[in-house]
């Protein structure tokens, strides 16, 4: 996810200017795959820019056309992942194969997936865990940047204490930043240790979506600090 959406910018010039030089003059090949590229992955902020440069293309104007189709179900749907499930029934392809490239990007989302944390000491055994389920997660502004987590009652199953979590997507830049806050539970392993290893992820799949190794803590009083 993160990585797709952070070639956006890049890929997005390329469309713009990225001709080569074939026979000693300009050729669109580069420029054209690189639109249907961005088309797949985009956004609908990225809708208003790729439709201006496409309306002006004339060296592949049927490639810009299809990408622009594509871009045109982004900006459709935005994040309604309801409204994607319809497009993939579109009888354009292009629109279908949106679609679907959107609908997989939605499976990253906490309020369809979850959120998985997991803390490992130095010797990579697991000392907490948390699984946030789906339905406590709300999508703040409704364009899938900001979710919040919330247990008010404290007796969601496998939560381990986390009554609090933040989720913010930066899609321009790829990035991610989680914030966790838990009460009523202790982590006696965490207690001495020089280091500890941290993942989190979407859905319930055993791989890690990011997380870090080797972060380095620091105890003061009863208190334990983990952070790079």
């Amino acid at each position: 996810m993160t990585a797709s959406r952070r070639a956006v910018a890049t890929l997005l010039e390329l469309a713009k200017s990225g001709y080569v030089m074939s026979g000693g003059q300009k050729a669109s090949d580069l420029r054209a795959s690189s639109a249907i590229a961005l088309a797949r992955i985009a956004g609908k902020e990225t809708y208003e820019p790729f439709k201006a440069l496409a309306e002006k293309e004339t060296a592949a104007q049927g490639v810009f056309g299809s990408a622009l189709a594509r871009m045109q179900v982004a900006n459709e749907c935005n994040q309604d992942v309801n409204c994607y499930g319809k497009k993939l029934n579109d009888p354009a392809w292009e629109r279908a194969e949106k679609a679907a490239f959107a609908i997989a990007e939605f499976t990253a989302a906490p309020t369809a997936s979850g959120l998985r944390f997991a803390m490992a000491d130095d010797t990579g055994t697991t000392i907490f865990s948390s699984e946030l389920p789906a339905a406590g997660f709300v999508d703040v502004k409704g364009d899938g940047t900001q979710y919040r987590f919330r247990d008010t009652t404290g007796t969601l199953a496998g939560t381990n204490g986390v009554f609090l979590a933040l989720v913010r997507r930066n899609p321009t830049q790829g990035t991610v930043l989680v914030r966790l806050k838990a009460r009523d539970h202790e982590v006696p392993g965490v207690v001495n240790q020089p280091e500890v290893s941290v993942a989190l992820g979407f859905g319930s799949d055993t791989g890690s979506c990011f997380g870090g190794l080797a972060v380095p803590c620091l105890a003061r009083g009863s208190r334990v600090s983990c952070k790079r």
